[in-house]
């Protein structure tokens, strides 16, 4: 069960990281945060990305922290494994969102500031 409460530790980092980028406490760099290209490319886009990925990863990281309580109220027998995967499972996915939504919205402040860059993925 230990793997599962670190998983939750983590959701919930991811969270406080985003909420920090969101309001600007956590200025763009190399090392932590969401970082795609469009997130990079501006401050605009770097907190633009964060508060769209804020609408992710906070109820994402609920989801992780009700699914780990579940389980480990319910303690099924041999579930351990499958309770860990459902989780990072979760995770998972809470991450790839955030970063795909957050990497649209940055896109979107870059285009408007007539970036040539920004539409660089567009798929019309």
């Amino acid at each position: 069960m230990l793997g599962v409460w670190i998983l939750v530790v983590v959701a919930l980092l991811v969270a406080w990281l985003a909420f920090l980028g969101a309001t600007d406490r956590m200025t763009r760099n190399g090392l932590i945060g969401i970082r795609t290209p469009a997130t990079q490319r501006s401050d605009a886009g770097w907190i633009a990305g964060h508060r769209a990925a804020l609408r992710v990863v906070v109820p994402g990281a609920a989801l992780v922290v009700v699914v780990a309580l579940v389980v480990t109220v319910l303690e099924p027998d041999g579930a351990t494994d499958v309770a860990f995967f459902a989780v990072a499972g979760a995770l998972l996915v809470e991450v790839v969102v955030a970063a795909v939504v957050a990497e649209v919205a940055a896109r979107g402040v870059d285009v408007g500031r007539g970036d040539e860059r920004a539409d660089q993925w567009d798929v019309d």
